[in-house]
């Protein structure tokens, strides 16, 4: 399943050069769990000293919330089971990481 991740930037700067969007792709039975580890593997967010957390949103729920390893070593917390499999947790193919 191909999967568009998107974040917000996380100072003026960012906006202008990093990217703010992701493509990923993962086999059907991938979870929720495997997704989320994937972003977060790749390096793709970008955190602040005012801003050491983001919510991942499909649609308009919050399925997860990721920290910056820099500030804490939190785990990602889910707000619906992360082995929810991909195609159901994220049917709409776009989750949306917001500060």
């Amino acid at each position: 399943m191909k999967i568009r991740v998107l974040r917000d930037a996380c100072c003026a700067a960012d906006d202008q050069a990093g990217p703010l969007e992701l493509k990923i792709e993962l086999d059907a039975p991938a979870s929720l769990q495997d997704l989320v580890e994937t972003v977060l593997a790749s390096g793709f967010l970008q955190y602040s000293s005012s801003h050491t957390s983001m919510l991942g949103f499909v649609d308009d729920a919050v399925v997860v919330r990721v920290f910056s390893l820099d500030y804490t070593n939190a785990q990602p917390h889910y707000l619906v089971d992360p082995a929810t499999p991909i195609g159901t947790a994220v049917s709409s193919g776009l989750l949306d990481f917001r500060f």
